[in-house]
């Protein structure tokens, strides 16, 4: 009889590695709280994970448990690299901009990182926190 193997769900987040990575380099570069706050979950929503007992038997002091905002976009960014790789016609590397195109078209307008009015509030020209939160969760796909 096969094992039956537990499969998460699309809403649960996948905590990778290279997620966790994401999120701290991300956190260390911004200083707005509500910034910070978004792109993590906290631990008590957390709970209802169906692998939250291995996130915890994992923890050695610093457990980051990334937001469902933040992994769509590193899902969509990660799409986006892949497509860019697969095209044989391509002859230059793809570039940081094209990515973050092909995830804003990919998310649409969602407001992935729940900032909900935060947005506004921080809107400077054509910028804003959102904007900054993209474009820094992206960034570790290329080397600087």
């Amino acid at each position: 009889m096969a094992a039956q193997m537990n499969v998460l769900s699309k809403q649960e987040p996948v905590e990778s590695p290279f997620t966790r990575f994401v999120v701290r380099r991300t956190l260390k570069k911004l200083s707005c709280d509500v910034c910070r706050s978004s792109l993590v979950t906290d631990a008590e929503s957390a709970r209802t994970y169906q692998s939250y007992h291995l996130l915890t038997l994992k923890n050695n002091g610093g457990l980051v448990i990334t937001s469902e905002g933040t992994v769509k976009v590193i899902r969509a960014a990660e799409w986006a690299v892949r497509q860019a790789a697969a095209d044989s016609r391509r002859s230059q590397p793809i570039k940081m901009l094209e990515v973050l195109f092909m995830v804003r078209k990919r998310i649409g307008s969602e407001d992935v990182f729940l900032l909900g009015e935060h947005i506004n509030d921080t809107r400077y020209g054509i910028d804003s926190h959102h904007n900054t939160l993209l474009t820094l969760v992206v960034s570790p796909f290329f080397k600087h």
